[in-house]
């Protein structure tokens, strides 16, 4: 029976401690956002990261013993998305995403929202047999929060969220990094994921660009300090760049080792799959 999900956040937060699996980390990794491809081109991965909804056939993966996580966005819905209708009925749509057409941000503090996360997307999600959620897309909604006192509370609402999920599936949890709030949410996270760390596509210019150094050496150095005080987390980057320059990728995945991330170097659409993480 699932429970009412407006009071159950909250009992959880209160009575039970953080719990994790400590699973093995994966030694590689790939994202990729699409159904149309054979499961043969992922052999060479650990860990596949896809969409939670539409995606390729998880059987061979699974026989192969891979570790598959499902994408769930937690601050963001696109419009051909199955429950979009119902989100935007209940009246929780902030703003359309300017950069990706079709998404749209969410109000992640209305009830409705962690109930329909936790009752229903992430179940159905596990039901599939995924073996862990990548928790995704909070660091661009905490914008909403710091430009506008009228947001005030959405970065509580994600941390509480991310607990809740923790609480109520013992699964193994990928988190996407929101800097801001990488302090309290690391202790329920397996694997933190800092996205663009090295290089980043800009959509406005439609060019892939790097990051300048001191940023980089800022937002590793956090990665690591949470890492002290969290062994057990897996530390990972996604970086985006051409597909066609194979040079400067594998001079980003050589940089990111070298920092201690296991990394992931992709195009913009997450689309391509012939890029590898391993030389």
């Amino acid at each position: 029976m699932l429970l009412p999900i407006r009071h159950s956040i909250f009992i959880f937060l209160i009575i039970l401690p953080a719990f994790s699996i400590h699973a093995e980390q994966p030694n590689s990794w790939i994202i990729y956002n699409g159904a149309d491809i054979l499961p043969e081109a992922f052999r060479d991965y650990d860990m596949m990261v896809m969409d939670g909804k539409n995606h390729i056939a998880l059987r061979a993966l699974l026989a192969w013993d891979k570790t598959i996580l499902a994408r769930v966005s937690l601050g963001q819905i696109h419009e051909s998305d199955p429950d979009f209708q119902q989100v935007k009925d209940a009246n929780i749509l902030i703003a359309p995403s300017s950069d990706k057409p079709g998404f749209w941000f969410v109000d992640i503090r209305q009830d409705f929202w962690p109930k329909l996360i936790l009752e229903q997307i992430i179940p159905e999600i596990l039901h599939d047999r995924f073996t862990g959620l990548m928790l995704d897309s909070l660091e661009q909604i905490m914008g909403f929060e710091q430009n506008n006192p009228k947001y005030k509370g959405l970065s509580l609402s994600a941390v509480h969220l991310i607990q809740a999920i923790r609480m109520h599936y013992s699964t193994m949890l990928m988190i996407n990094c929101a800097c801001d709030l990488i302090h309290d949410i690391a202790p329920y996270a397996d694997m933190i994921v800092g996205e663009s760390l090295f290089s980043f596509y800009d959509p406005k210019t439609k060019t892939y660009q790097l990051q300048p150094n001191q940023s980089y050496k800022i937002r590793i150095q956090k990665m690591r300090e949470i890492q002290k005080t969290n062994p057990h987390i897996g530390l990972y980057s996604l970086d985006y760049w051409n597909p066609d320059d194979l040079s400067m990728i594998e001079k980003i995945v050589e940089e990111e080792k070298k920092s201690g991330v296991i990394p992931y170097v992709g195009n913009f659409q997450l689309d391509h799959v012939k890029i590898q993480t391993t030389p």
